[in-house]
């Protein structure tokens, strides 16, 4: 585990410090006090990396969620309904 790490860090100095910008990695933005902080913000998406099985999947996922939180929330207004 360590030995990742060290190799994690020493690529996120080696790119700080040669100012390098790699999609998904690392960005050069300059910000304001008026910006967004998160370098999300700013970082180019590698879609190459992403194939059509992992899209799907985490669609799948998502809708699973969103289908989860609905029958929570009804679930939850019926108790409140059934209370009063």
């Amino acid at each position: 585990m360590h030995h990742r790490w060290a190799a994690t860090r020493d690529r996120w100095v080696e790119m700080f410090r040669n100012r390098e910008v790699h999609a998904g990695e690392s960005v050069l933005q300059k910000v304001t006090h008026e910006d967004e902080w998160c370098a999300e913000a700013y970082m180019e998406t590698d879609y190459s990396a992403i194939a059509q099985a992992d899209f799907e999947r985490e669609v799948k996922k998502f809708a699973w969620y969103n289908l989860m939180l609905n029958i929570q929330e009804n679930t939850d207004a019926d108790e409140d309904n059934n209370e009063a």
